[in-house]
Formats: C-alpha cells, sequence, structure tokens
C-alpha cells in the first residue's frame, strides 16, 4: 500500500475496466457498433493495517467505432497533467500520453488486438466468458446511477476477492469494482473501491482523444525514468523491471506498422486475425494501482 502513494499520480489505471468486461470469448463477442459513452470514476484505496489511504480520479471514454480513452486524472475533472492510455481503431494504435514529461509511446496493433476492440458483448447477463476457472457467482441485481447492474462476485463462498457491478446498457461496463487484498493467511489488508460518479452517453470529445503534436515518442522506461526526475520520487527496482518487460512489448509491436508498410507498398492484404496473436493494447486493471506503469491493454482495452 505505501507504493500506491508515490506513484498514484503518475500511474495510467484503468481500474474500472474490469477482468470480465475485458476478456471474452468470441462467442460472446459480436460486430457491431459500441455504445458510445463518457464516465468520471472515484477510485479509492485503504490499507487495514495502518493509516495509508489514497483518492483519485480517472476517466474513461469509448467510441462507438470502438477508440476509447482512459486517463488518470490529478485535476479532476481537468486533463492538466493527465496521464491517457488511447486506443485508436482506425489508426490501429495505442498511445501513452504523459502530460507531466510531454511524452508518448506508441503500441501498435495487431489485427486481433483492433477486432477486440470493435466487439461488443453479446451475453446480457454480463457473465464471465466459458472456460473461467476462478469461483465466481453471480450476487444479484440492482440499480446504479439509473443503469441496470448485474453484481459479479469472484472468489470462493464466504472469501469474496472481488465484485464487479456490469451495466449491460453499457457493453457490460462495470460501473463499480471493489477489490479486497489478503496476506498469506488470508486476513484482508487492503481495499479498493473504484465507482463510476457519472456516465454521459453519447460519443465522448474529441478533445480526449488528442494526441499533442510537439510531445516526444518515448519507450515506457524513459517515460518511467523522467517521471522519476520531475517528481524527485525514486524509481524503485520492481517498477523498473515492470517498466523494462513493458518496453519488449513495446518494441515487438513495431512489427505490426512494418508488416502493415509492407502489405500496403506491395499491394498486398494485411494477414488475418487468426494469423497475428500479439500487439494488444497494454491491459491495466485494479492492480495496477500499485504499480507506477501498466502492464498491458487498454483493453479497455
Amino acid at each position: 500500500m505505501r507504493r500506491i502513494l508515490p506513484f498514484a499520480l503518475s500511474t495510467l489505471m484503468v481500474a474500472a475496466v474490469s477482468y470480465w468486461a475485458v476478456r471474452t470469448y468470441a462467442s460472446q463477442l459480436r460486430l457491431s457498433p459500441k455504445q458510445p459513452f463518457t464516465t468520471y470514476i472515484r477510485r479509492s484505496s485503504r490499507s487495514l493495517t495502518n493509516s495509508n489511504s489514497v483518492l483519485l480520479y480517472g476517466l474513461y471514454a469509448v467510441r462507438s467505432d470502438g477508440s476509447k480513452v482512459e486517463a488518470n486524472l490529478q485535476e479532476y475533472p481537468k486533463l492538466t497533467n493527465a496521464v491517457r492510455g488511447i486506443s485508436l481503431v482506425s489508426e490501429r494504435k495505442y498511445v501513452i500520453v504523459t502530460d507531466l514529461v510531454q511524452s508518448i509511446s506508441t503500441n501498435y496493433l495487431s489485427d486481433n488486438a483492433v477486432s477486440r476492440l470493435r466487439m461488443n458483448s453479446s451475453d446480457s447477463t454480463c457473465g464471465p466468458p466459458a472456460g473461467t476457472m476462478s469461483p465466481h457467482s453471480v450476487a444479484g441485481t440492482r440499480s446504479f446511477l439509473g443503469f441496470r447492474i448485474i453484481r459479479i462476485q469472484l472468489g470462493k463462498p464466504g472469501a469474496v476477492d472481488t465484485e464487479f457491478w456490469n451495466a449491460p446498457d453499457l457493453d457490460c461496463y462495470p460501473l463499480r469494482q471493489i477489490m479486497e487484498f489478503r496476506d498469506a493467511s488470508g486476513k484482508v489488508t487492503d481495499l479498493s473501491d473504484d465507482s463510476v460518479i457519472s456516465v454521459s452517453r453519447g460519443e465522448p470529445s474529441a478533445d480526449l482523444f488528442s494526441i499533442p503534436a510537439d510531445y516526444v515518442e518515448r519507450p515506457p522506461s524513459e517515460v518511467e525514468r523522467l517521471n522519476a526526475e520531475k517528481t524527485g520520487i525514486p524509481l524503485d527496482q520492481i517498477n523498473a523491471a515492470r517498466a523494462a518487460r513493458i518496453d519488449q512489448r513495446y518494441y515487438e509491436s513495431r512489427k505490426y506498422a512494418r508488416r502493415r508498410t509492407h502489405s500496403a507498398r506491395k499491394g498486398l492484404s494485411v494477414p488475418t486475425a487468426s494469423h497475428q496473436t500479439g500487439g494488444q493494447p497494454i491491459p491495466m486493471s485494479g492492480l495496477e494501482i500499485r504499480s507506477n506503469f501498466p502492464t498491458g491493454s487498454s483493453d479497455s482495452l
């Protein structure tokens, strides 16, 4: 929990984009216009073993073509000094924009990744995908912010670790995510609660997807280093190693940009999604609030 406080304001978090909203199988998906909307999210975390706590705000918005943006807001509700993860379907890329150090990190997307962005859920129950190994249950339905939500609990009976409040009318987007963190003995040590505080339906503002032309392209590890210098907060070994792993995905994604360019020059079609498995947006989950840099998707993305 101590690591939350130093890095919370410099990390792009997508806690409101839950595991269930992201990881779905093809049988549960369909190609059709997404439900466009914009949400603001209140993220709170606290330790039960000491007095540490953190309160942050975020943003999530999706267009009807599947493009979306996720942001950590330092000056809610403004975008000033925000960190945004932007998935652009037409440009086939996922860009992390870090205002504090005027940097962008661009990841190119495979056909599979683009297809997943364009798909929405055809499961009106908003349940977990078939084959899910983790114990889960439906805890009932209720109304939240004017939307019907389905409560999905992850964990064994009596030991629920996570609860998602998924909204069928918003492609099963989770309007609330409650998580418990336990030590080796099973005792709850930390709690987090990510709750949407407003929903605006319709196409999001174009400003949310804007990428400053004067920002410099940098790999994630370099952005981390500059962030550490700017804030005066040392980059610890855990987050340095994490950034290095993300660098690997960052560089590997270049093959998708080169492949498309080569195909276009030759007048060839781009390989189908079945021939590509990588190049996914860098996913982030509620757990990423405890780290300095995202691991992997706007799957969010």
